[in-house]
């Protein structure tokens, strides 16, 4: 019974401090992003939420689960690739747009995010970099992430080239 106690209690401490979290650590429920060669923003979206933890399937977490510091980045020279913009949307206001089979019906207004940031294309022999990303894997003093071939795997589906 004291066991059961304690985990209660370590439980609503958990959920309180991860309710107050600042943004840099909430994980968006969807993902926008714009630019050249694409005609409309492209959506990303939890594709299948599973409760056991596993993230194989997850577009989105995948997205940033493997985002790594790049300390080196130099922001002028990154800032001169081309880019794609990034809009994040956490909140609970934005499952309204989705559907009673957890499918987005429709894309809420790029703008309205609640968090922005950019995608580069990597240079001849470098990664992709993504600026300031909601979620990242450490802190980076430059603020930019390099991202990981799944990462880029899943935008190749959705028509995002970033070689």
């Amino acid at each position: 019974m004291r066991s059961l106690h304690w985990r209660t209690l370590v439980g609503a401490t958990m959920l309180v401090t991860l309710g107050a979290a600042p943004s840099r650590f909430m994980f968006p429920q969807i993902v926008l992003i714009r630019g050249p060669g694409l005609g409309k923003p492209i959506a990303i979206t939890h594709t299948r939420p599973r409760l056991d933890g596993r993230l194989d399937d997850d577009s989105l977490a995948l997205l940033y689960s493997g985002l790594r510091a790049d300390d080196g980045a130099q922001g002028q020279q990154v800032r001169a690739r081309k880019s794609f913009e990034v809009a994040e949307f956490f909140s609970p206001d934005f499952w309204s747009y989705y559907g009673p089979d957890r499918k987005l019906l429709r894309q809420p207004p790029f703008d309205s995010a609640t968090h922005r940031s950019r995608i580069y294309v990597a240079p001849p022999g470098g990664s992709p970099l993504w600026e300031d990303p909601v979620v990242s894997g450490g802190r980076s003093r430059s603020g930019f992430y390099r991202m990981s071939p799944e990462a880029e795997r899943i935008l190749a589906t959705h028509g995002i080239r970033l070689r």
